[in-house]
């Protein structure tokens, strides 16, 4: 990611609205993530097999239709952002009034309407449980990401992470990357790939970078192939 250094560690929650918009004005402000642990990870070949091995053979799928957005607090090195991690809260708060309407109330740490949560700071642990609760159908994360891999709060996670999740069933609605889509392996797997069944959608960009401004428009966003 490309920033100035418009956050000061020092800031008031209530100086937020002006840091947002002080951002909005600023476009070269994108959600890339310097993901350097990625390209030293292992085979990528052994790294597929292992995660299709345990994937579920009897094409279960969730059960429920609730919708969970994870904001990430961390900023585009990988490191926990406490003015990043507000940020992206405001963010998922307005993708959720355009999926829901304004009908949406806040609680600390989470915000909900029917079937529908913002988890801010999102962990690694918060992903998991996302994916392995049956009664979720959409996943949409908010963060610095890359094509294949996302910057939660707690590290980096991957198409790999993201498949050992998955625990007896897969998602049939959207998991949505909506960070930056930048590919940087020769075998380009999409960060959701198999967290969804074969009904599922993948949003995303695909080798193309995210805007601050963009990330709650879902028409910004393309759906990827598996």
């Amino acid at each position: 990611m490309h920033r100035q250094v418009y956050y000061n560690n020092s800031r008031e929650t209530n100086n937020l609205p002006a840091y947002i918009d002080n951002l909005f004005n600023r476009r070269e402000y994108n959600m890339n993530y310097q993901d350097a642990t990625y390209s030293s990870r292992p085979n990528q070949a052994r790294r597929k097999r292992r995660v299709e091995s345990r994937l579920p053979i009897d094409g279960q799928e969730n059960v429920g239709t609730a919708t969970v957005i994870l904001a990430s607090g961390a900023n585009g090195r990988g490191e926990r952002d406490t003015g990043e991690a507000a940020l992206f809260a405001e963010k998922a708060f307005d993708l959720a009034i355009a999926l829901r309407g304004n009908l949406l109330k806040r609680f600390t740490g989470r915000s909900m309407i029917e079937e529908l949560a913002i988890v801010e700071a999102a962990s690694k642990a918060d992903l998991r449980s996302a994916i392995q609760d049956v009664e979720v159908k959409n996943i949409y994360l908010m963060g610095h990401s890359t094509y294949h891999s996302v910057a939660l709060t707690d590290g980096s996670a991957d198409w790999h992470d993201v498949g050992m999740m998955v625990d007896g069933h897969q998602k049939n609605g959207v998991f949505a990357n909506l960070g930056c889509g930048i590919i940087i392996d020769k075998d380009p797997i999409p960060l959701g790939r198999y967290a969804i069944s074969a009904n599922g959608r993948l949003l995303g960009k695909e080798d193309s970078s995210a805007t601050f401004s963009e990330m709650s428009d879902l028409r910004q966003y393309s759906v990827l192939t598996a």
